[in-house]
């Protein structure tokens, strides 16, 4: 159930925490933003509809429109636009990723966040494959005897494996700027993630599982039949593609603002999220490959 603008005015006053988003997540890869005219409401606005609510309920995120920068704290849920009485509020378009790189405060938990998305596509993908449960008790022969054994024990091992990509990038790159730009750099992982997430969720298209494609050879008077795959495997493979394009993308766009800014360039970093990004690009496409594989 969502949280009213009354009730979280309510909360604020009883001196309770006021949830809020606390990472970045998929919605800073958005081409939509909400943003306001700063004139306009310094100027003009008495109201403050856009928070308080007017013609529908107020921000649901608990944000001024003067005072949204970043798409992670908006759900484009277009209720200050539609109660704004000046029009301050207005939806623009946007260069897909461009927040990710122009993004002003990056945290550090920002930056475990985006990793962790990565890494959590491999917790979507990897129980589907077959054998994955007899490998899983193969590798790990004391696990216990119950259904959701083998994907407990995976998913620990992936947060233990993201925590360490994280921990090794701020340990290695980041000691005397308190994870500044090792964060900033490592929201090139949201692209993938996202694209990754949208390649697994291909699957669930009416009918794309009873599709498929043959891949075979004629051999003298028969056909002899290599695989089957599911008909959304390419599409699958040229999201994810696109996703470590797009995210290799993002970190020559953070190269080119570090440049312009006149900062010391970090090509270590840089090769070290390169090689990761590439990594997980590879291990994606090997993923739903195997995944879908019927034959």
């Amino acid at each position: 159930m969502r949280t009213t603008p009354d009730q979280l005015r309510a909360m604020k006053q009883r001196g309770e925490r006021i949830p809020m988003l606390t990472a970045y997540d998929y919605s800073m890869a958005s081409i939509l933003e909400v943003r306001a005219n700063t004139g306009i409401c310094v100027n003009q606005c008495k109201t403050h509809e856009c928070f308080k609510g007017g013609r529908v309920d107020g921000c649901p995120m608990f944000r001024h429109a003067l005072f949204l920068e970043e798409n992670h704290s908006c759900r484009v849920c277009t209720y200050c636009v539609k109660n704004c009485p000046y029009r301050s509020v207005q939806i623009n378009l946007r260069p897909p990723g461009e927040e990710l790189w122009n993004v002003q405060k990056p945290l550090a938990g920002g930056a475990f966040f985006a990793i962790l998305l990565a890494t959590l596509v491999f917790a979507v993908v990897l129980p589907d494959l077959p054998g994955f449960e007899f490998s899983m008790r193969r590798i790990l022969p004391f696990l216990p005897d119950f259904p959701s054994a083998s994907f407990t024990v995976l998913m620990i091992l992936l947060v233990a494996a993201a925590l360490g990509v994280f921990w090794a990038g701020e340990l290695l790159f980041d000691r005397s700027e308190k994870g500044a730009r090792f964060a900033r750099y490592s929201l090139g992982f949201i692209p993938l993630a996202l694209c990754g997430h949208f390649a697994n969720q291909l699957e669930n298209l009416p009918g794309a599982g009873r599709l498929s494609i043959q891949i075979t050879e004629q051999a003298s008077a028969s056909v002899a039949v290599f695989a089957t795959f599911h008909i959304i495997w390419p599409f699958q493979l040229i999201l994810v593609i696109v996703g470590t394009l797009w995210s290799i993308f993002v970190l020559f766009r953070d190269s080119i603002r570090d440049r312009e800014e006149g900062l010391p360039r970090k090509p270590r970093l840089i090769l070290y999220l390169l090689g990761l990004l590439v990594f997980y690009g590879a291990a994606f496409i090997w993923m739903f490959v195997a995944v879908g594989k019927t034959i």
